[in-house]
């Protein structure tokens, strides 16, 4: 506090100090006003247009006031004075997303693996993607953000190609295309693919089974992941690829009762815990059902 009167006093008599306006608004910032650090960073602003970081710094008071816009223009200003700096881009990244800028937020994402190789944020790709797949989410210009699908799309792409055992980012690449209910023969495959390899991720974490919880979620998962290579099967003009698709439904089906019998069944009653006995009769049961449809499709080579 006695800094932040010391270097007002100081700007009263030169106000053409910029080192000592930025140390005002860093000072305000360190004591929570907000009001200030804005004044402050804007005459910094004022005095050195081109200093990025007093942008940066200014829209990190506007988030602060929850002035949304006027962060997000700021930050546009930072990030032309630079654009090297990834601390400025990730700011800009959830900014845009926050206010609806949904274009210049699949942008900023790439940006930012230009910059950081290993670059990761789940919960704006899940903000993403929800808004691209509702079918009636505007961005802040009041276009459909599901015109924004085919470039989140390829921003999902280059993201799984970097980080392949991320089981919730593939759920969200699956998410993008539909989930298998898409009305295109094809992308209900790349849903099936990416479910698969969600899966896959899931189960290859340590200790994931003996969490009930987890293993619901997975057992759900798995499920889900069947009804879709039904779905898909359906379409296969070849059988035996068709019978493909539900052979590996029915293995990944099969490969989880067999574990829940061996970590859940409880020892006097023989039967799976009671938690999991409902989720696994459902499994058992899409077994026998994914079987049949095997067993009638063979018929037909």
């Amino acid at each position: 506090k006695e800094c932040v009167e010391c270097f007002e006093r100081s700007v009263m008599i030169n106000p053409m100090q910029l080192g000592v306006w930025f140390s005002l608004g860093c000072a305000y910032i360190a004591l929570e006003g907000y009001e200030g650090a804005a004044r402050a960073f804007q005459r910094c602003v004022i005095l050195e247009p081109d200093n990025a970081e007093a942008w940066n710094n200014l829209s990190s008071a506007y988030i602060r006031l929850r002035h949304k816009i006027k962060a997000f223009r700021t930050l546009q200003e930072a990030i032309k004075c630079n654009f090297e700096h990834w601390q400025i881009w990730e700011n800009y990244l959830l900014t845009c997303t926050d206010v609806g800028e949904f274009a210049e937020a699949i942008k900023a994402y790439h940006r930012l693996m230009d910059l950081r190789d290993k670059y990761k944020d789940v919960q704006v790709l899940k903000i993403l993607v929800r808004a691209v797949v509702d079918g009636e989410m505007t961005d802040r210009q009041g276009a459909f953000a599901a015109h924004q699908t085919g470039k989140l799309k390829e921003l999902l792409g280059r993201v799984t190609s970097r980080h392949t055992s991320d089981g919730e980012i593939w759920r969200l690449y699956a998410k993008l295309y539909g989930n298998g209910a898409s009305d295109d023969a094809q992308d209900n495959e790349k849903a099936l693919q990416y479910l698969t390899k969600a899966h896959n991720c899931e189960i290859q974490k340590s200790g994931w089974e003996s969490d009930i919880s987890t293993f619901k979620d997975v057992i759900k998962g798995a499920i889900e992941l069947s009804h879709v290579a039904v779905r898909c099967s359906k379409t296969k003009t070849n059988h035996q690829e068709a019978v493909q698709m539900l052979s590996s439904a029915r293995l990944i089906l099969r490969g989880l009762s067999a574990k829940a019998k061996q970590i859940y069944t409880d020892v006097e009653s023989g039967e799976v815990s009671g938690e999991l006995a409902d989720e696994v009769r459902s499994v058992d049961h899409l077994v026998t059902e994914l079987q049949e449809m095997s067993n009638q499709l063979r018929n037909q080579f």
